[in-house]
């Protein structure tokens, strides 16, 4: 089933009513069959889709082959400015099918207050990364409650660790005051500290 909606893939966002897929202001072309294909692997996003559940699901049911397909993800890859080799939004997965690794959000819907405000305190949804979320702020509360703790993000380039964070303090900010010092990490060699730009805010 494909959903309607928006999802917001880095600096494209996918308009899931109307099939249309933009950066910024500038609509991008992309024919209906990839925009299908590039909307259910986006809205099924960490998830494995083998080629035949993309083919029964975007096609319904027309006979085609693979190669149908294939051509569809080359074009999502040059459209998103994907690689195959070093992805950021679809990983091939061996001959099985795609798997959709981005971090993805939804807007916010704007309120009165907030278009007035510029839309400047709008925090959107985060896609799939809810449980991750709710683990932080099951943290917070312990520390908040004389349990202090260190808790590290870890994982590969690219999945979603600043957004998180980023979502995890800009809730924090709303729900209540607090001191928040946050601070960059850099490549380093040789002496001298590599964490820098540390600053409460």
């Amino acid at each position: 089933m494909i959903r309607g909606g928006e999802l917001l893939l880095g600096p494209f966002r996918l308009d899931c009513d109307n099939q249309q897929l933009w950066r910024g202001d500038q609509h991008i072309a992309l024919q209906p069959k990839p925009l299908a294909v590039l909307q259910y692997l986006a809205q099924n996003a960490g998830r494995l889709i083998t080629k035949e559940e993309l083919l029964q699901t975007v096609w319904a049911g027309t006979p085609v082959t693979t190669h149908a397909l294939t051509v569809c993800i080359h074009a999502i890859r040059a459209t998103l400015e994907d690689s195959e080799a070093t992805p950021q939004f679809i990983e091939t997965q061996g001959k099985q099918g795609y798997r959709f690794i981005a971090p993805l959000t939804t807007p916010a819907p704007v309120s009165s207050s907030q278009a007035e405000d510029g839309g400047q305190h709008l925090t959107p949804p985060l896609v799939g990364r809810e449980n991750d979320l709710a683990r932080l702020q099951d943290y917070y509360a312990a520390a908040r409650a004389g349990h202090g703790q260190v808790v590290f993000v870890s994982g590969e380039a690219g999945i979603g660790k600043t957004t998180l964070m980023n979502r995890f303090v800009a809730d924090l900010r709303v729900r209540e005051r607090a001191w928040i010092s946050m601070g960059q990490g850099v490549q380093h060699h040789g002496p001298g500290e590599a964490i820098c730009q540390c600053s409460p805010c």
